[in-house]
């Protein structure tokens, strides 16, 4: 379904685009808050804005969360553990668990993705890239 995730390496803020095996871009992620400590991501989907996200939690060893933003009541609330190595993402309407993200360790950034029944690859996928472009974009 996905064929390759594309980053651009010179650029102020992070970007990623999302391409199925013929080259349609399917979904993009912009870094639009960039000299924060908290900052923002527009996330498009089909050439068209879909979502925001933001870093909610406060700075030091607490619990991680986020939420993507998605017009209506359909949002994704992401909540982890302290190092944002197991998180899980759930349905903000609902309180139903969509996914599960585990960090493993290793010299590269390495994920598990889970994605529940009824949920889409996608949007999860979008909310793993996200985890990592929040909390573990500078691991080297």
């Amino acid at each position: 379904m996905y064929s390759n995730v594309k980053g651009t390496g010179f650029t102020w803020g992070s970007q990623l685009t999302f391409y199925d095996a013929s080259g349609k871009e399917l979904a993009a992620i912009k870094q639009t808050e960039v000299a924060t400590l908290y900052p923002k991501y527009e996330v498009t989907k089909d050439g068209k804005p879909w979502a925001e996200c933001k870093k909610e939690n406060k700075l030091g060893a607490s619990k991680k969360e986020m939420t993507l933003d998605i017009p209506g009541n359909n949002d994704y609330k992401i909540t982890g553990d302290r190092l944002a190595w197991h998180l899980e993402i759930t349905r903000t309407e609902t309180g139903k668990k969509a996914g599960e993200v585990h960090k493993k360790y290793g010299i590269r950034d390495n994920y598990t993705v889970k994605v529940e029944d009824g949920e889409s690859d996608l949007d999860i996928l979008l909310c793993a890239i996200l985890i990592d472009q929040v909390y573990h974009d500078r691991d080297e």
